[in-house]
């Protein structure tokens, strides 16, 4: 005697394969509904264009779209089951079709459907500036059947070429890594003072290119600006605050990442000659800003980046003889002297300004002191 249960080893299916195919044919029928309905309105739409002062009546309206939807529901499910096979047999060559084409062409040609839908998207969306009816949603329907087919058969055929070219973009683009991993690799490290941090110009500096390579900070240098950010003073707390700040921002630029790096350097308490060693250990460079460190690496061998000596070298030249509009803002040192400020920060000694405190006037350049620390203008009072 037979039963309905599932054998040994077997799943028993959660619907009935004859409910799943009556919802099927109800769906098929659906669909006829709504083709009867569409077709009622095509001709509604018809008559309208044909005799626009002509009024339909509702109870004919009504019975026009049920009649229609009728007719078409039971006309489908009637075929439904030539439609539901057809479309079976279809979906089970398209599964076969799927399982024998390889990876490498079918990404490409689901590829190429999408593309094909985006352009029938697009188009679809122009149409819809020009107003929505029974032609436009054709045409729509259309481009979506047209353009769809035709992205899946371009990247169906042409699979190897598209591989092609995306095996030329990932080449170019590890091509581009490997050279810049490369040209950083040739340019020496560079190591960065606490004097550099807390001057405050270093992200400027570093976002310009000027300094390329690599920045390391040592941790030593980093524990050193913590020993000035807490320190009584509220000058240096608030200049060691400012190079930690600075050495965050630093670190979390993506472009251009500063790496903090234990050294182990123990048993030495002076900063500048850890760091003095650490860079001719390396052969790095190192980046500060203390003019009396600069001096001692160049004893040492090291090279030095003095951002002050780049600062000055960048300054515009002036000469002897220039005149210079400027505000005599203190007394100087030496008697009958004024001291001002240009824009820059650079200090201006005017000779018999010493009485003009507050004052705006024109001082003639007499001579001007250029060192790697800074720039000194002396000056006097330009003749009226």
């Amino acid at each position: 005697m037979k039963t309905n249960e599932p054998n040994e080893g077997q799943e028993a299916l959660p619907v009935k394969a004859s409910d799943l195919h009556l919802v099927l044919r109800l769906l098929v029928a659906l669909v006829g509904a709504g083709i009867g309905a569409a077709l009622t309105l095509a001709v509604v739409q018809l008559i309208h264009l044909s005799n626009p002062d002509r009024e339909l009546p509702i109870i004919g309206l009504a019975l026009g779209y049920s009649g229609s939807a009728l007719v078409g529901s039971v006309a489908f499910y009637l075929i439904s089951p030539w439609v539901i096979k057809g479309f079976s047999g279809l979906f089970r060559s398209l599964v076969q079709r799927l399982d024998r084409m390889p990876v490498t062409q079918l990404v490409p040609s689901i590829v190429g459907l999408v593309v094909g839908f985006a352009l029938a998207a697009l188009l679809s969306q122009m149409l819809h500036f020009i107003g929505t009816s029974m032609a436009t949603t054709a045409l729509s329907a259309i481009f979506y059947v047209t353009l769809g087919l035709l992205g899946y058969t371009v990247g169906w055929r042409r699979s190897q070429d598209l591989l092609g070219l995306f095996r030329h973009a990932y080449t170019f683009r590890a091509k581009r890594v490997r050279r810049k991993k490369k040209k950083q690799a040739a340019l020496p490290e560079k190591l960065v003072d606490a004097s550099a941090l807390i001057d405050g110009r270093m992200a400027e500096l570093r976002e310009t290119g000027f300094l390329e390579g690599e920045l390391v900070v040592p941790t030593f240098i980093v524990q050193e600006l913590k020993a000035i950010a807490d320190s009584a003073d509220p000058q240096k707390k608030a200049r060691g605050r400012r190079g930690l700040e600075l050495l965050e921002k630093l670190q979390q630029d993506a472009k251009h990442p500063v790496r903090v790096e234990d050294t182990g350097a123990e048993g030495e308490t002076d900063c500048d000659i850890l760091l003095l060693r650490l860079a001719r250990k390396r052969g790095a460079a190192i980046v500060t800003c203390d003019q009396t460190l600069a001096k001692a690496a160049a004893v040492s061998g090291v090279r030095a980046l003095n951002v002050n000596a780049l600062a000055a070298a960048l300054r515009p030249a002036i000469a002897g003889g220039d005149r210079l509009q400027v505000t005599i803002q203190k007394e100087g040192r030496e008697p009958g002297q004024g001291v001002a400020y240009l824009e820059d920060g650079t200090m201006v000694v005017v000779s018999g300004a010493r009485g003009l405190m507050g004052q705006q006037l024109e001082a003639e350049v007499t001579s001007v002191l250029q060192t790697s620390a800074g720039r000194m203008v002396f000056a006097k009072v330009a003749a009226a």
